[in-house]
């Protein structure tokens, strides 16, 4: 037996040293690496809100049960609730009962509003505390709210009498991921929207981007709309829950937000060798991003459009349709007359209209500017189109890219253009009845009709293709050099450079003159016609000679060579065919 462990114990030996030759061998065909750097994780340096008392708390003594209209005309707790740190916030706002409270809750009647808020959407307190959830704040953001809360009219006089209800306002902070790169600059008095499929209405968006009313998706070709409206319910669509209907008699003007962005060069020398449509590459960015400063081909350069004079901006809001309404009371809707034969002076004049009428309620903000469109701010919308964020990339209407066109707006009937319209195909004839027409509230939105705007979706941009002509300030030198050739325009003096496009003087086709990201040199399709060589058959018919002016997208009637791409040259003068858009900014 004592032979046998002996030679166990010698087969195991054996079989030890073998694992350490074998070991020792295997080492020789491995290599190891060490990572220069090193792997770090630092955590955050700062997460703090705060609440400050703009009014005096609430403190009602001999209290008694009341209605929610007599509850909602109580004076409100106002208090603003600030993101003092560099990041981005996800608050909730609760109730901390105190514990010397002896009012039974299921009789307490709260309500919280964004200041200002004065419609009913109170509710029994309970046990739920939470009054409102994931409020995304951007880095030191202030947001301020009205607090009311009284007895339930439903009170017994038993359970109610001699009680006390005491409680104070406590945020609930917690760190948010950045929303992306898009950042929509947004007015309190303009309400934002989605199209809500289950009505096929326009309903108020969740201006946080969160829920079933999220406001835009623009990698599903959801593009930020909002509304000016009335201003007879103008304070209860601001602070009416998101879901809620906004009635096409209460909607003044319509703007579909276009965020900042760089895209990729492609035509830098515009050498008029065949160049086909193609997806133009493009990246969302925020006025904070380092801009990119591309001059060659395959660089990326943030389009100067969001430059405007010396201020950075997060994006552009464009007016949703042609300018409507009259000279002194503009608006901007579906379904009506363009305005149309005015001077450019009178165009630029009728814009700034916004900016000063008080019953659009942006007039107070020193911060808009709502002006006449430039001819590279209309090149900002028609290369967001041509990528993959709009109709260029909406599979809905194909994926050939080199045939893939928004339809035309042919409508024109007693001397008028309507807003809105499509002709349900890019070729089709000039007509007296619009065949598909702007969706109004209640009507189902379909592609016959979304095909002539910017995504092939209702959230896109309408009539850049035929209805009328549209009037851009982009104006050429006079002969001499010097800057506003003014021909026909009706102006008197020269306006803030940061209101136009400057084209140096040729009294020839010279299209090298054209501005990058304009949407004219870079989208050419070759040199060889005379005046039909942009992308998709368009004209191309640069300022030049003694017109020094540009118009854009084409007319009704003019079928196949209607195009976002197509640019005119003209006078400046009053023209019937002669339309015009606004665009609103933040400085």
């Amino acid at each position: 037996m004592q032979d046998k462990k002996l030679i166990l114990i010698s087969i195991i030996s054996m079989f030890l040293v073998a694992l350490i030759l074998l070991g020792g061998t295997f080492a020789l065909w491995f290599a190891r690496n060490v990572q220069e750097g090193t792997n770090r994780i630092a955590s955050l340096t700062c997460l703090a809100t705060s609440i400050n008392d703009v009014t005096d708390a609430i403190n009602i003594t001999g209290a008694y049960p009341i209605t929610n209209e007599d509850g909602m005309n109580t004076k409100p707790y106002t208090f603003s609730i600030t993101n003092n740190c560099d990041i981005y916030v996800s608050v909730d706002i609760t109730l901390e009962v105190q514990s010397l409270t002896t009012m039974p809750l299921e009789y307490v009647r709260v309500s919280l509003h964004e200041l200002g808020g004065t419609i009913d959407n109170s509710r029994i307190l309970n046990d739920d505390f939470l009054l409102e959830t994931e409020i995304i704040l951007s880095p030191n953001e202030v947001l301020e709210y009205d607090l009311r809360i009284w007895m339930d009219a439903s009170t017994p006089y038993e359970e109610g009498r001699g009680t006390t209800f005491i409680s104070k306002v406590v945020l609930l902070t917690a760190p948010a991921s950045d929303p992306g790169p898009i950042l929509v600059d947004l007015d309190e008095n303009m309400i934002p929207i989605m199209w809500d499929l289950n009505t096929d209405s326009w309903v108020k968006a969740n201006r946080h981007n969160k829920g079933s009313y999220a406001w835009y998706d623009y990698d599903n070709f959801q593009w930020a709309n909002a509304v000016l409206v009335t201003d007879t319910n103008r304070e209860n669509y601001k602070i009416a829950p998101a879901g809620t209907t906004i009635p096409e008699t209460d909607i003044l003007a319509y703007f579909v937000y276009i965020p900042r962005y760089r895209y990729q060069l492609w035509n830098v020398a515009n050498d008029g060798i065949n160049k086909n449509p193609q997806i133009i590459n493009i990246e969302f960015q925020k006025k904070t991003d380092p801009k990119s400063n591309g001059s060659i081909n395959g660089d990326w350069l943030t389009h100067p459009a969001f430059t405007f004079g010396t201020t950075e901006l997060n994006g552009i809001w464009v007016g949703k349709f042609q300018t409507t309404g009259s000279v002194m009371n503009p608006t901007i809707k579906p379904n009506l007359a363009s305005l149309a034969n005015q001077n450019v002076y009178t165009q630029f004049t009728t814009a700034k209209g916004f900016n000063t009428h008080p019953e659009f309620g942006i007039n107070t903000n020193d911060a808009i500017n709502v002006h006449m469109m430039k001819n590279i701010e209309w090149g900002a919308v028609t290369y967001l189109s041509q990528s993959i964020y709009g109709f260029a990339g909406n599979p809905a209407f194909g994926s050939t890219i080199t045939t893939k066109r928004m339809y035309i707006n042919n409508l024109y009937s007693s001397n008028q253009s309507r807003t809105g319209c499509s002709a349900g195909n890019h070729n089709a004839g000039q007509v007296t009845t619009c065949a598909h027409p702007f969706p109004n509230n209640g009507t189902v939105a379909t592609n016959s009709n979304t095909g002539t705007s910017t995504t092939g979706t209702i959230y896109g941009i309408y009539d850049m293709v035929g209805a009328l002509y549209e009037s851009v300030m982009g104006v050429m030198d006079n002969a001499n050099g010097t800057p506003f050739q003014i021909s026909s325009s009706g102006f008197f003096s020269v306006p803030d450079t940061k209101y136009w496009d400057r084209y140096e003087f040729s009294n020839s086709q010279n299209y090298n003159r054209g501005l990058l990201g304009d949407a004219t040199k870079e989208t050419m399709a070759n040199w060889t016609s005379a005046d039909i060589n942009a992308w998709y058959d368009a004209f191309s018919l640069l300022n030049s000679g003694t017109l020094p002016w540009l118009v854009r997208g084409g007319i009704y009637n003019q079928t196949v060579n209607a195009s976002a791409f197509s640019f005119v040259h003209s006078g400046g003068n009053p023209n019937v065919f002669y339309a015009f858009r606004s665009v609103l900014v933040f400085e």
